[in-house]
């Protein structure tokens, strides 16, 4: 369907409750596991990040973290044992990024932080949870986006990472069947 590459900067768009962010977890997961890479997401939107990892071990363990009514097939919740087993495994492939109180979490703070954790703990893909959850110091005009997308191109060439970005849609308008065009580029929020 696609394929990425090391020293790449992706981005994944589309309109809202799409599952932009199911998907690149999805797919992210299963490139830790079978490339033993090593995950960093910033992702304000997914708090508490308890409840984002008990989300991202149903995506590693293949089944759901709760009980659900709505099962009739048989199907069971994880044991202690799996989840034991997502603890340990994620304890080196998944990273949170996060601001710690009185951080602020614009787009030179995100960059260190990433970098930081490339360089000490070996994180080689990077996943911003949304665009629009970074601050933008001077308003977010075409030069400042312009800019910021050039340092994360540049970043993901020199330390050879890949970034997911994730990035929301402008207010879309639906067709008269009541579908939505297919979001591109230029559809995203803040773009040209």
């Amino acid at each position: 369907i696609f394929s990425t590459m090391k020293g790449q900067l992706t981005t994944i768009t589309g309109i809202p409750s799409s599952g932009k962010s199911n998907m690149t977890e999805w797919y992210l997961l299963n490139i830790a596991k079978d490339y033993n890479s090593k995950l960093s997401f910033f992702t304000p939107e997914h708090t508490p990040y308890t409840l984002f990892h008990s989300k991202m071990s149903e995506k590693v363990i293949g089944k759901p973290f709760f009980t659900r009514k709505h099962y009739d097939n048989g199907v069971t919740r994880m044991s202690k044992d799996e989840l034991n087993e997502y603890i340990e495994w994620s304890k080196e492939r998944i990273y949170i990024t996060s601001p710690t109180k009185g951080e602020v979490a614009d787009w030179d703070w995100l960059l260190n932080t990433f970098e930081g954790q490339m360089l000490r703990y070996g994180v080689d893909i990077f996943v911003i949870d949304a665009w629009n959850k970074v601050i933008m110091k001077n308003g977010g005009g075409l030069n400042e986006i312009a800019q910021i997308l050039t340092k994360l191109t540049q970043f993901c060439a020199k330390y050879n990472v890949e970034i997911y970005l994730i990035a929301h849609t402008t207010k879309m308008k639906k067709l008269d069947n009541g579908q939505y065009d297919v979001p591109n580029l230029y559809d995203v929020s803040g773009s040209a």
